[in-house]
Order: structure tokens, then sequence, then C-alpha cells
């Protein structure tokens, strides 16, 4: 690890002892004088010496042999130790992304960009889950859910194919001797625990060909709008294997039984999860005249151009409830191909006018009229 110096140098060393004594690690002696703490690991077989000031020479050797041991030991990186340790009071999601472009440690942008939303989504349909328990939530990105999503934050990357390491803060918790309620957790680690537990309802329900899934949504426990987030998830990564572990803060207790901690997302499960956001999402009326404004993200039609009669275009909108969102636009290649050539290689706005028709999962305006408008 490169720079291990300024990353100790970032540590507060009782927060370190603190994370030990959480973490089972067992405290056998103070040396010299108290300056030095020297730990042993719950199965007692590593020893570690943790220097609380740094006068001694050989301070940052010591704390690099220490730090990679817990790491080794906690079966993790030194990335990911220090994203712990440096986030007091914080669970970390840590998203591990892996396929052929990721093995060194890289990510291409539009998949990143892509994997950021769709975990935002995600988040913020499990946050609305909690706070109003529905079916289906006719806005999400309300001002309120927003304000709460903007609370995470991403962490340092690791190599390990590729890991987001999401920051998920849990500020002032009031601990409690007796009885602790679930509701009385930081509503972060109550959105952590509600998204994973939700996805693995959701796969087990699939896998087990079970109607649990079905009764969860019908119970309004998990929303339409949580089923469509993870959909977003499976189709952008249907070539990648992705994983959720969730690296909890042993300061505040979890109080649920059987915890998930750790899940693999199962692409396989896309199409039970959208035939089911299908059947309870609220039918809205269709074949009504709309316009859109944005840009233009993506054009297909057919591979020969003398069967090109129509092109479908993906505009990149805001949506009834100020969420972003993609609405796909049929035109007559030969009235409007120009147009959306121009509009597409020059980044231009455009404006659809056309007949609107919806599902779950996607907006379509048909018998469309495109206009550049700069």
């Amino acid at each position: 690890m490169k720079n291990i110096e300024k990353h100790i140098d970032l540590l507060h060393n009782e927060n370190v002892c603190q994370y030990l004594t959480l973490n089972n690690w067992q405290e056998i002696a103070k040396l010299f004088e108290g300056r030095v703490r020297q730990f042993i690991s719950p199965d007692e077989e590593d020893a570690i010496l943790i220097p609380l000031v740094k006068d001694f020479c050989d301070y940052y050797n010591v704390m690099s042999d220490s730090l990679k041991t817990i790491a080794e030991f906690e079966n993790t990186t030194l990335h990911g130790l220090f994203n712990i340790l440096l986030n007091p009071t914080s669970d970390i999601m840590k998203w591990r992304i892996a396929d052929e472009n990721t093995s060194l440690g890289a990510i291409s942008f539009n998949t990143m960009f892509e994997n950021i939303e769709s975990i935002k989504n995600l988040l913020a349909s499990s946050y609305k889950d909690i706070i109003s328990p529905a079916s289906f939530h006719k806005k999400v990105m309300v001002t309120d859910v927003q304000n709460q999503i903007a609370t995470y934050k991403f962490g340092q990357t690791e190599i390990g194919s590729y890991i987001l390491n999401l920051v998920s803060p849990l500020g002032y918790y009031q601990y409690r001797l007796f009885d602790p309620q679930e509701e009385e957790l930081p509503i972060n680690r109550r959105i952590n625990l509600k998204m994973l537990s939700s996805i693995s309802k959701i796969q087990q329900s699939v896998i087990d060909n079970s109607s649990l899934l079905d009764e969860s949504v019908s119970a309004g426990n998990i929303s339409v709008n949580f089923l469509n987030a993870l959909t977003k998830i499976y189709e952008d990564n249907r070539d990648s294997d992705v994983s959720i572990c969730a690296a909890w803060d042993t300061k505040i207790p979890t109080i649920i039984d059987d915890v998930v901690s750790e899940i693999t997302l199962y692409p396989r499960c896309a199409e039970k999860v959208v035939q089911t956001a299908e059947k309870y999402t609220p039918k809205q009326e269709q074949n009504i005249p709309k316009t859109y404004y944005g840009k233009i993200t993506n054009i297909s039609g057919a591979a020969e151009i003398d069967n090109r009669e129509k092109l479908i275009i993906t505009i990149a909108t805001i949506g009834d409830d100020n969420q972003k969102v993609s609405v796909k636009v049929e035109l007559d290649n030969s009235e409007f191909g120009h147009i959306v050539t121009d509009a597409f290689e020059n980044g231009a706005n455009i404006r659809a006018s056309g007949t609107y028709t919806t599902t779950a999962r996607a907006i379509k305006l048909i018998d469309a009229l495109i206009e550049k408008l700069d």
C-alpha cells in the first residue's frame, strides 16, 4: 500500500484500540509506562502492539505491521481497514464489481456512473419503504429522501476486481441497556439492513419459486420502486459478478435476527422481478399526448439501411417526481433521421412530442415528432 505513513498519521490510535476491543481482541499488557498497548487476537494466534505516541523510532514500522496483521485476521485489505478506522460510527457497504474489465482495479466511466445512480435509487427506495411502507411510491426523491441519501459518501476504492466502499455515517446513537428496538437504530443502519434484507428475500423467493416476493410487495414491505432499482442493477451488470458485503459498525447493535451481511446479486432473477413490478404498478392513463425535453443518449434501428423505416432514440430527461428518467421515442427515420444525427453528434437539447405509453420500467412515445432546440 502506497503512502501508508500518511494514512497512519490520520488515525487516532485510541480509536484503533477501541476497534480491537469491540472486535474481541484482548488487551494483555500496557508497556513503556502505558505508551504502548499489546493485544492478542480472538483465536490467540496473533499478538500486536499499538503505540499511542510517535516518539518511538520504529513507530511507523510497528503500526504498519500491526495494521497488516489486523487486516489479515479480519479478512479485509489495508484499504478496507483504513476505511473502517477513519470513518468511526459508520457502516461501510462494499459493492464489488468483477468482470474482465475490472480485474486490474479499473472500471469504465459509464459503468461507474450507471451503478452509482442505481445504488442511490436502491437506497432511496429502501428509505421510503421504511418511513412510508407501500407497494408503490408515486414519488421517491422527495426532499427529505434526497437529504438523507446525501449523508452517504464514497470511501477509498479497493482493488479486488473493483470495490466501491459506500460509507454510511450513523451519527450519535443513544445506547440502551435493555431491549433496544429497531426503530431506535440510526436511520442509515436501518436503510442498510432493509436494502440487504429486501434483496435477500427477493432472490430467495425467485430461486425457490415461492410466493414470498408477491406477498412482500402486496403487503407494502418491498415497493415496486425498489424492484425497479434492483432490476436496473441487474441489467447494467449482466456480464459482471456483483456482490455486497456489509462492514457493520460494531459499536451499534444490529438487533435483527438473521442479519444479512453479504449477498451476491443474481441477474437471472430479473425476469420474475420485472413481472412482479409490472403487476403492482398502478395503471396510468395511456395513449395520451405528452412532451419531454432532454438530450439523446442512444439511437437504434434496423441493421439494414433499406429496412430502417423507424428509429428508436433514448432521451435523458426529468420525470414527474423530479428524478432522472429515460424515455424511448419512436420516430420516422426518413423525416427525422437527420435531426436525430445532428442533435446526437452535437449534444443538443431536443423536444419530443408523441403518444405516451408506459410500463413499470419503461416510458415510451410513439408516433412522435422531435425538434432540435440548440
